[in-house]
């Protein structure tokens, strides 16, 4: 199209981006975040740090990067959690002396903040439970999984 777009091809399209899935997703991510914020705001921990935690107890030390994909973060706000908690004193950044790369390893304090506010969000998880209903959180790994297999031309670049 060229020229300057008519008042109604601008309504149109504007109507048209209200439908926009990531839109959607996005808000319903904010909504759900701010849920399990708010049941974990007396911890001293957001919900993406008590993933981290719990995501580095179950997989071991591991490197920053493999982390990262496998939770799909982007790199800085994988970065700038990981140094929060190794500030808190919740994980350590090592070096392995093979030069294999650093490693994450969550201390024992780490574990205990883990393990603490675990009430708090097992309370989150059923209030979310609860206003999403069964059916759509079962379908939400394979949503994901779904998005995962769209072929991506920024895919391998974001991380």
């Amino acid at each position: 199209m060229t020229g300057k777009p008519s008042e109604a091809e601008a309504v149109r399209a504007a109507a048209e981006a209200t439908r926009c899935i990531a839109l959607r997703a996005r808000r319903l991510s904010r909504l759900v975040t701010r849920l399990f914020e708010e049941a974990l705001r007396g911890h001293g921990i957001t919900v993406a740090q008590f993933t981290l935690l719990g995501a580095t107890i179950l997989e071991g030390p591991l490197q920053p990067a493999r982390l990262g994909r496998m939770l799909d973060l982007e790199k800085s706000t994988l970065s700038r959690n990981l140094r929060l908690l190794e500030e808190a004193g919740l994980v350590r950044i090592s070096s392995p002396e093979d030069g294999t790369g650093k490693r994450a390893i969550v201390t024992e304090r780490g574990r205990r903040a883990l393990v603490d506010a675990l009430p708090a969000w097992r309370r989150a998880q059923v209030r979310a439970v609860a206003a999403l209903g069964d059916v759509i959180v079962g379908r939400l790994d394979t949503l994901i999984a779904a998005m995962a297999d769209v072929p991506s031309a920024y895919r391998g670049h974001r991380r």
